[in-house]
């Protein structure tokens, strides 16, 4: 689609973008109906001049024309006119061009009117670099998909899925495309110098899933690692350019920040669209709410240190979290009612399984206020399972 854009106002002072307008021209066919009007009217136009001309010719040469030759002109007249509507959106540039059209035949120019206010909005724009002394502790990724029907974005019930694979193609990149030692990245991997998991601490990379502009799919990824990221897995998560996930085929996936959880919040604050509930995740609070469904790491008991509420008091101790003063658990009429109900819940069969397929949801109080955020807990915490968010009171 081409487009033409004008400004036909010039202000002496600054405008208000509340009440001004802007013009967009946008090139766009003509209906149907139009269409073969046009087209009748254009060919009967160019037919009688090919007409004459060819009349002219024949009698400056001494010889009657022929029907073949009235055919062939009639045919050569209409040869540059499209003969339906969808041969002129078929139409290649270079043949309309070639032919001396100034614009695609059977098109008009449109005339729409935008207030002026919608070019003031904040668009989501990339972090600046940061220094190599400071590491950085949050990734951000867009993630879009093409359809049938249009955009397509992944459900954000399969989070648990999505999210593995983001997190083993990025430790390809890093040792497939980039050549580094894997041993040199544990903040990535989340493994140690024997490729085994990570024990005692939850520093490593937590990949989140974000539904920033509805609440049913997944529209960004936030990769975050307490401990920071060194280049090298910033440049492999960089290098991330596409997935998938059931029912789209292809994702594309784009770097749009980088920085700490404060700038990262910060900036998309500021972008217009983006639900604010959608951020509770990375605000403050001393009360939170699962934004995600939780899986228990052990199996449960009714007393001792398997006890659900203990369960939950050893995680948030090995993640130095303070312990709560106060856990509710939510009903199972409650997490349907919180869209916290059909959830992948297991990861992959070659990794660790739960102790059985089953979630909950609680809401968490601390007497003290709590900024170590985002955090999660239970089963494939590191993978967008167990996500808590600030419950704004």
């Amino acid at each position: 689609m081409m487009l033409e854009r004008n400004y036909p106002i010039h202000w002496s002072q600054p405008a208000d973008p509340a009440t001004t307008t802007d013009r967009i021209r946008l090139l766009a066919p003509l209906a149907s109906d139009a269409f073969a009007q046009w087209r009748e009217e254009a060919t009967e136009v160019a037919t009688r001049s090919a007409l004459a001309l060819t009349e002219a010719t024949g009698s400056r040469g001494g010889k009657p024309l022929t029907a073949a030759d009235r055919k062939k002109s009639i045919a050569t007249a209409c040869e540059p006119f499209p003969s339906d509507l969808i041969q002129a959106l078929q139409n290649d540039t270079s043949n309309w061009q070639k032919q001396g059209w100034q614009r695609p035949p059977g098109s008009q120019w449109i005339d729409y009117e935008v207030p002026s206010k919608l070019y003031f909005q904040q668009p989501l724009k990339l972090m600046p670099q940061r220094s190599q002394t400071t590491a950085p502790t949050a990734i951000l990724l867009a993630i879009d998909g093409d359809g049938k029907r249009g955009t397509l974005r992944p459900d954000r019930c399969r989070a648990l899925p999505l999210m593995e694979l983001l997190h083993a193609k990025a430790v390809w990149c890093a040792e497939k495309k980039l050549n580094v030692n894997l041993e040199k990245l544990p903040e990535l991997t989340g493994m140690d110098s024997q490729r085994l998991p990570l024990q005692g601490t939850h520093d490593h990379a937590h990949w989140i899933p974000l539904s920033l502009f509805d609440d049913r799919h997944i529209d960004h990824v936030l990769v975050y690692a307490a401990g920071g990221f060194t280049s090298d897995s910033v440049r492999a998560i960089g290098q991330l350019r596409s997935a998938y996930s059931k029912g789209i085929s292809k994702l594309a996936i784009s770097l749009v920040g980088q920085g700490t959880i404060s700038e990262i919040y910060s900036q998309l604050s500021r972008v217009s669209g983006i639900r604010s509930s959608s951020l509770a995740i990375l605000r403050p609070s001393n009360v939170f709410e699962s934004a995600t469904p939780m899986v228990f790491r052990k199996f449960l008991s009714s007393h001792g240190k398997k006890m659900p509420e203990n369960q939950i008091r050893e995680e948030l101790l090995e993640r130095g979290l303070p312990e709560p003063s106060k856990i509710e658990f939510r009903s199972s009429e409650e997490l349907v009612e919180r869209k916290l109900k059909g959830f992948v819940l297991r990861r992959q069969s070659s990794k660790r399984q739960p102790p059985f397929e089953r979630s909950c949801g609680l809401t968490l109080q601390f007497s003290e206020y709590v900024d170590s955020v985002p955090f999660a807990l239970g089963y494939a915490s590191h993978f967008g399972l167990g996500l808590f968010a600030a419950l704004d009171l």
